[in-house]
């Protein structure tokens, strides 16, 4: 698995190198001052995008970057794909001719480099660069891009509409990634969004010897609440406890909601004292959750630690570890509930 991350990184960097030899073309044959502008900018920008591949694809060599996707042979043929397109550009930034010709094999290139692939692969710039939503930064660069081809399309019917088609893609690829690993109801990630989200976190975690941690929640008698006062009070009840959950944890921790009642959040440095101050809020914020004749409880288990070999095996080890500690303290919460009510009935 680590090689085909290599070669997925490998491909990213090789892509972005042919796009900047494209830009810097077009940079030499532009007579337009703003347009040259705009192909030097254009370049500059694929510059910074080609080191952080080298960086990332340099980790990957060591094993340390996870695997983000589900077939990454699959992912290795698209972007050899996208390479060969990108290599037809650069062939055609050879001949070209005149202002517009580059407006329109610029707006080529940029399409092919909105593949959704990068935008997966995004998430290990946010991880492993420490960008502050580097999916923002691309959404601006292609903003800008189209802003300063405004006028040269603006004759161009055809070109136009190229212009718009490809930032309407951009927005519905971003779209369609989130929408792939959210829970709709929850707006925390899904199962698959905690994976894509951890492994980049877990990974830099492992290389900065960090301790990570899992932990695990479960409303308890959450069906109890479906049944007397029906399904969109549990469904507020699960509301609430995805609430608390972004309201408690950080920014950087990762939170998602893994089927039903069940939640669970990786935390990266975080010690024994700062699982149990999180879990303490936790526990206090969903008791204040109102619900008529149900006081809300949770289970809640914890397990972390460093990580060593292969992260996703490590992730899988506390999760697991997590499960269970969570499963007894529901059980110790119940034998208390029983006690409690033994010693009602006695008075």
């Amino acid at each position: 698995m680590p090689e085909r991350m290599s070669r997925l990184l490998a491909l990213c960097v090789d892509i972005d190198r042919t796009a900047i030899q494209t830009y810097k073309r077009f940079a030499s044959d532009e007579s337009d001052e703003r347009l040259r502008s705009c192909w030097e900018r254009q370049a500059g920008e694929e510059e910074a995008h080609a080191r952080h591949w080298s960086r990332l694809a340099r980790t990957a060599d060591e094993g340390l970057a996870p695997v983000l996707f589900d077939d990454p042979d699959l992912a290795i043929v698209e972007l050899e794909e996208l390479a060969s397109e990108v290599s037809r550009v650069a062939a055609g930034a050879r001949a070209s001719a005149d202002s517009l010709q580059r407006a329109r094999l610029g707006l080529r290139l940029e399409l092919h480099l909105l593949h959704p692939t990068f935008a997966t692969l995004l998430n290990l710039l946010h991880a492993f660069e420490e960008e502050e939503a580097p999916e923002e930064r691309r959404a601006d660069h292609l903003d800008r891009f189209l802003l300063a081809l405004g006028e040269y399309t603006r004759n161009d019917p055809d070109l136009e509409l190229v212009a718009a088609a490809a930032r309407q893609l951009w927005l519905r690829n971003r779209e369609l990634l989130q929408t792939a690993q959210t829970d709709p109801l929850m707006g925390l990630y899904n199962h698959r969004g905690f994976w894509t989200a951890a492994l980049p976190l877990a990974s830099l975690a492992q290389r900065q010897k960090e301790r990570v941690a899992v932990l695990t929640l479960d409303v308890d008698g959450l069906r109890a609440i479906n049944d007397t006062r029906g399904h969109a009070a549990g469904d507020d009840v699960l509301r609430g406890v995805a609430d608390a959950l972004r309201d408690t944890l950080r920014d950087a921790d990762v939170a998602c909601r893994i089927g039903g009642d069940e939640f669970v959040a990786l935390l990266v440095g975080v010690g024994d004292a700062g699982l149990r101050t999180v879990t303490k809020r936790l526990h206090d914020a969903i008791a204040a959750l109102s619900v008529p004749g149900h006081q809300v409880t949770v289970s809640i288990g914890v397990a972390g630690g460093l990580l060593e070999g292969d992260v996703t095996q490590g992730i899988e080890h506390f999760l697991r570890e997590s499960e269970r500690n969570m499963y007894a303290a529901k059980r110790e919460r119940r034998r208390e509930s029983l006690a409690h009510a033994s010693a009602l009935a006695a008075l």
